[in-house]
């Protein structure tokens, strides 16, 4: 008896299917399996770990440190793990067995695993290895995992051993070589189940695990809590082995009750069993992805990259009872979980116009730390909220001081120094969030504080420059960052001045009437006056942004710099070899094309255009954060094929490896461009004085396109 797909998985159209197994690419595709339910997230390992394997398993939210200067993600054990021996002790393991056919399916609609292998053994001929895993999307602290083996030749002696694996490790910087961020604390087997608990090291968060095993063979049905046995299995009779996980941290229910509420949900999902745990988990998913869903007519593999990429997004979000946010790379060792402004700029748009209640929780986790930004900002010499270029769970900076380049040179990082736009970028994502969901509530209980210590950093990091009669920020780096400690980067001076001068237009709007006192209170609060803001009118005005012929300068002295223009197709396109990239005019991502995204009213067709074309010659895209914003931009000037062909690099930047660090994780605020390069690029939607408008350009193949959206509390959907 075989487990069945047609039984359990979606119509092809939903698929992501792997039908060879390699180990030179098997931590790329265990990054690209990954399954998560925005609670815990688990990387797409074999359940043997063959060698080479990279495990991963991760809470949102709990970070730890140890040796390290920075927080990083805790790497915990893996529950998904199990390992079975034919007659004679050979593994079946794909790195130690011969393999006949090799199949694994990543069901998106349902965020189901499914994996076929057929093994040729020594003493027990062929053997078919069939699995099926989920984490629960209807109750966030279940894991379940089901597998079938069957001896397709003669009969088969096992031994199976299914265990929560605690040898797990996380990848150290530099010198320091593997970390481990946990202990065990308890450990406890019986007929009944298995309970562990790890501790760890610096938090003392505790995690406990509680796993059951139910084993079906033919009629017979027997439930363990021990991690090992032995039987002996007849020609095509088939052996299931359904292991029920759970797992709860401290951070949510007291130490003392820990055990008793893990225990007790493990044996609770074990008595409604794998169909009905499925079906909940199948049904949660299908309400979210009638709220998501891309599709299009005319291009079928498309579509499905899109809703990849979109499955990715969505399993990567901490639940709203989580003081967390979306890390550059999710629940993943990829910066270490840290958190970017990848969420506010590419990512968060995605959420408030379709889960609204999700954007909020995002933006919420930057309040909560609000209190440390102004720490921060008085540490340097600042006033008002300086917030953390690298985000984890204490809101201080987390960049670490040296990091290894892919050529393998070691060099001093400064982004956590200098890269000071971030703070302007969460002012802009609180007040986007308002524009498109008309929570003013949300405004003035939390946003206009944000806007308005933000905006107090920028007047104090703001030099006048009295020879000049202008005010100037120095010593930054722009989101291009190949250009480091710059002066005057055009991208950071604008968004320093929309910071302070929407902090001026929310005040001057609310300070009377119904929500004076809320205005009152909050400006108590900041330490600000009404006669402040004359002056920072002042200052807003005179902020110097640098022009030159109708070109805005990437900044200061840039167009004094050496011009390199792209001269190969490859993506990204290669660094010229023996030259010092901060002499030249190569910026490294979109950076002043950027802002006609994010301000797409304020500038003129004909700013937009020569400046676009000027950038994009010499824009090398090397981060994943750059082609979905061509795409986007490249739509609005008319410029389809170029549009077109940004997106297709943005669409597969990890379907297809394109940076060549997919195995740390899948690039999510790249999927979060990719949306918006769909939404607001093709669909050509805008939001223009509190209305929705809409031009679209299609693409040729694209006969179709449909979506749906959440629009100041209505649902609307757009056809195109």
């Amino acid at each position: 008896m075989k487990i069945n797909p047609e039984k359990y998985l979606s119509n092809s159209d939903w698929l992501f299917v792997k039908s060879k197994y390699d180990q030179k690419t098997q931590s790329e595709e265990e990054t690209l399996l990954s399954l998560a339910n925005g609670y815990f997230g688990s990387r797409g390992i074999l359940e043997e770990t063959p060698e080479g394997s990279t495990p991963g398993s991760f809470f949102a939210g709990i970070y730890d440190k140890t040796s390290s200067r920075v927080e990083e993600l805790v790497n915990f054990p893996e529950p998904f793990n199990l390992r079975i021996s034919a007659s004679g002790g050979e593994k079946l393991d794909v790195s130690a067995c011969q393999v006949i056919s090799h199949k694994r399916i990543l069901d998106i609609k349902k965020a189901l695993l499914f994996r076929s292998d057929v093994f040729r053994t020594v003493n027990s001929g062929r053997i078919l290895y069939q699995s099926l895993r989920f984490i629960s999307k209807n109750d966030p602290h279940i894991a379940v995992e089901q597998a079938a083996i069957t001896p397709l030749d003669k009969k088969a002696n096992l031994s199976v051993k299914t265990s929560i694996e605690t040898g797990i490790y996380n990848e150290g910087m530099l010198s320091e070589g593997r970390k481990k961020h946990f202990n065990v604390y308890e450990y406890k087997e019986n007929k009944r189940h298995l309970y562990l608990s790890v501790k760890t090291l610096s938090r003392k968060i505790l995690v406990g695990y509680a796993q059951k095993v139910c084993v079906e063979n033919g009629s017979q049905s027997i439930i363990r809590g021990t991690n090992l046995f032995k039987m002996s299995l007849p020609k095509n009779e088939t052996l299931f082995i359904t292991k029920f996980i759970s797992f709860y941290t401290s951070l949510e229910i007291g130490k003392k009750e820990l055990k008793k509420k893990t225990i007790s949900k493990v044996n609770q999902s074990c008595r409604k069993g794998f169909p009905l745990l499925l079906k909940e988990h199948a049904e949660k998913w299908k309400k979210i992805w009638d709220k998501v869903d891309i599709k299009i007519k005319g291009d079928k593999k498309i579509n499905l990259a899109i809703r990849f990429n979109l499955y990715h997004l969505l399993i990567n979000t901490p639940l709203q009872f989580i003081d967390a946010s979306i890390g550059a790379r999710g629940l993943s060792e990829g910066y270490k979980g840290h958190i970017f402004w990848d969420t506010e700029i590419f990512i968060l748009p995605f959420f408030i116009y379709n889960f609204p209640s999700i954007a909020k929780n995002l933006l919420l986790y930057r309040y909560k730390r609000l209190k440390v930004s102004k720490k921060q900002a008085k540490e340097k010499g600042f006033k008002g909220a300086l917030f953390a270029w690298e985000s984890a769970e204490s809101g201080f900076d987390q960049t670490p001081p040296w990091v290894k380049t892919p050529e393998g040179k070691v060099v001093r990082v400064v982004t956590g120094k200098y890269e000071h736009h971030i703070t302007a970028d969460i002012a802009y994502a609180f007040y986007n969030y308002f524009k498109i969901t008309g929570d003013l509530k949300f405004l003035l209980d939390y946003g206009i504080e944000v806007i308005l210590e933000t905006a107090k950093f920028w007047i104090s990091r703001l030099t006048f420059n009295e020879k000049k009669n202008r005010y100037e920020i120095l010593k930054v780096i722009p989101p291009d960052e190949i250009h480091q400690k710059v002066n005057n980067s055009f991208f950071t001076n604008y968004m320093a001045k929309f910071n302070i001068k929407l902090a001026i237009s929310l005040v001057e709007k609310y300070k009377k009437g119904r929500y004076s006192e809320k205005i009152n209170n909050v400006l108590k609060k900041t330490g600000l006056k009404i006669e402040n803001f004359e002056k920072w009118s002042n200052i807003a005005n005179n902020i110097y942004l640098p022009l030159k012929n109708g070109l805005f300068e990437e900044f200061e002295n840039y167009f004094n710099k050496i011009d390199v223009l792209k001269k190969n197709r490859k993506f990204p396109p290669a660094i010229p070899r023996n030259i010092d990239l901060e002499k030249t005019k190569i910026v490294k991502q979109a950076d002043i094309v950027l802002l006609f995204h994010l301000f797409p009213f304020n500038f003129t067709l004909k700013e937009k255009k020569k400046n676009f074309d000027f950038y994009e010659k010499r824009t090398w895209h090397l981060s994943s954060l750059s082609p979905s914003i061509h795409s986007i931009i490249a739509s609005n000037l008319g410029y389809k094929k170029k549009a077109y062909d940004y997106f297709l690099k943005s669409l597969f930047v990890d379907l297809k490896n394109i940076y060549k660090n997919t195995k740390e994780g899948i690039h999510l605020a790249n999927v979060g461009g990719l949306w918006q390069a769909i939404v607001f690029g093709f669909a050509g939607l805008n939001n223009s004085e509190g209305k929705l408008t809409i031009k679209p350009s299609l693409p040729p193949s694209w006969k179709k396109l449909s979506f749906k959206l959440n629009y100041k509390g209505k649902e609307i959907t757009v056809k195109i």
